[in-house]
């Protein structure tokens, strides 16, 4: 019988020797993070000689340090303890009155030229493109550039005072906590019916003022208005003239907004008279109508938020000379402070229909009547608790 190759004669590595590197990646690792814990230092000198204290500061942390001639006899009088390199070279240029840049692992100290600017290069994935432009260029110098792109990626050139800043900027951007929340809004149609036969209060503005009033009322209040949601809920598949409209549900991140849109383009034939004197159709135009909303929230603390809602409802109700539609468009905006788990009716939208009655026998119109009927915004929110 044949004696079995070992799988190191073969050229297949043997478990000690992949747990030989794994030991010397993870020394690597640690060295790496010694190497960072390293850049925070702690000094103390009194009237030291700027050239001296660039010494030291060389000899103790590995980095070059270049100075202008005119700042080596220039004296230093500090006292830091655990902050990072960068920042103390920084602070120590502006006492001294100049600037300082930084090229990888060498420093100069002295008067900079434009083209002498440090450079970051970052991905923030918490703001978008414009956002994040906007937040960097709040704190660039005169001379200072930054260029932003689509993928959160940041490039700043700039003095390395800025460039700190900058960083710890965007560190604290990344860091903050993102809170979550999710609207649920109801738009319910109510016609002209009785309240008797709903069973609860169809009124809203006999009732505003409790409505607004449970934002910051008792367990028993929210409950009650629980209760009417899902009783009017309920009277919409039972009722005939009562039907809900829409109920858009959104998931927002805090200070950010939401929209959707349930509507119809209708294409409307565009006339012109020929030479001839005929009318022809040269066209159409599109008329959108339907609904729009547009909701955001703001998160205020303890469970509670700043809820923005926009509602648009358009219906094309005409037309002049039978060409040119006549739109009707009804607008409801409003903002309100909402609890998590709360349940709020909002607002409401008057809509009039004109309906035209006929005869039974000739089908001819006898009249024309208003139909009205109430279209209720509610609300119920929720945050996302981690």
């Amino acid at each position: 019988m044949k004696k079995r190759q070992s799988s190191h004669n073969l050229g297949v590595p043997e478990l000690n020797d992949v747990y030989l590197e794994l030991e010397e990646a993870v020394k690597q690792e640690s060295e790496i993070a010694q190497e960072k814990e390293q850049k925070l230092v702690t000094y103390s000198c009194d009237d030291m000689p700027f050239s001296m204290f660039a010494r030291f500061v060389s000899d103790t942390t590995g980095v070059s340090i270049i100075a202008d001639v005119s700042l080596y006899e220039k004296r230093i009088d500090l006292d830091v303890v655990g902050v990072e390199l960068d920042e103390l070279l920084s602070n120590v240029a502006r006492a001294l009155g100049t600037e300082i840049t930084r090229s990888g692992n060498l420093y100069f100290v002295g008067e900079l030229r434009p083209e002498d600017r440090a450079v970051m290069v970052r991905k923030v994935v918490r703001l978008k493109r414009d956002e994040l432009r906007q937040a960097v260029g709040l704190m660039l110098s005169d001379n200072g550039k930054a260029a932003t792109y689509d993928d959160g990626l940041v490039v700043v050139a700039d003095k390395i005072q800025v460039i700190t800043r900058i960083q710890q900027m965007l560190q604290s951007i990344e860091v903050a906590e993102i809170d979550t929340w999710v609207v649920q809004l109801y738009l319910i149609s109510v016609g002209d019916r009785q309240e008797s036969e709903v069973g609860v209060d169809l009124k809203p503005v006999a009732d505003m003022s409790f409505a607004f009033a449970t934002a910051s009322a008792d367990v028993y209040s929210g409950v009650k208005m629980l209760t009417s949601l899902q009783a009017i809920l309920k009277a919409t598949r039972e009722i005939e003239d009562m039907s809900v409209v829409a109920q858009p549900l959104f998931v927002l991140t805090d200070g950010k907004s939401s929209k959707i849109r349930d509507a119809q383009d209708i294409p409307v034939p565009k006339k012109a008279i020929t030479d001839a004197g005929t009318v022809s159709t040269t066209g159409y135009e599109n008329v959108s109508v339907g609904l729009e909303v547009e909701t955001t929230v703001r998160d205020v603390g303890e469970r509670r938020a700043m809820l923005d809602v926009k509602v648009e409802l358009s219906d094309l109700v005409g037309y002049v000379d039978q060409i040119a539609p006549i739109k009707k468009t009804q607008n409801y905006e409003t903002s309100l402070v909402i609890n998590s788990g709360g349940v709020y009716m909002i607002g409401e939208l008057q809509q009039d229909k004109t309906v035209n009655t006929k005869s039974s026998i000739l089908q001819t119109v006898r009249k024309q009547e208003v139909k009205s009927n109430v279209i209720q915004v509610w609300a119920r929110a929720y945050k996302i608790v981690r």
